[in-house]
């Protein structure tokens, strides 16, 4: 076998692996988007929604997994689906206490505007940060 021929075989052996890991991955990626989709519609019909960037939960303290998701508003609870790590933040609309606009949570600055909102459940008081678009209409409609 010449060296031409070895090159050759090397080429399609990397082009054939490179194209298997593509469809595997767009797979996993089809069921990941359809399981969220799932997880969208088992929520029920949202008055706002909109894509958010979780900043994270008072009670869970600073240490925690900030995450891309989707931010919902029902007639009956605000619910954060985050995608990764899968986890639904779940609160009900009577227990929201505030909705404001600030730059800071939790120890941390961002260059943008985020909406904390914050609830009480059984005299116990929490808060949760979000980067999404249209915070105003987030404001109004929580308050």
């Amino acid at each position: 076998m010449s060296a031409l021929e070895i090159v050759a075989l090397v080429i399609g052996a990397v082009v054939t692996l490179v194209a298997i890991l593509a469809l595997i991955g767009a797979s996993r990626l089809r069921r990941m988007r359809n399981a969220n989709q799932a997880r969208i519609d088992a929520v029920g019909p949202a008055e706002l929604s909109a894509q958010a960037n979780f900043f994270g939960q008072a009670s869970a303290g600073k240490a925690q997994i900030r995450g891309l998701g989707t931010l919902l508003l029902t007639e009956a609870e605000l619910v954060f689906l985050q995608l990764m790590p899968s986890r639904d933040l779940r609160i009900s609309r009577e227990s929201i206490t505030s909705a404001r606009v600030t730059r800071h949570f939790l120890g941390k600055t961002q260059g943008r505007d985020l909406l904390v909102v914050t609830w009480e459940v059984n005299g116990m008081g929490d808060a949760a940060a979000f980067d999404t678009p249209d915070i105003s209409a987030w404001c109004s409609r929580l308050s």
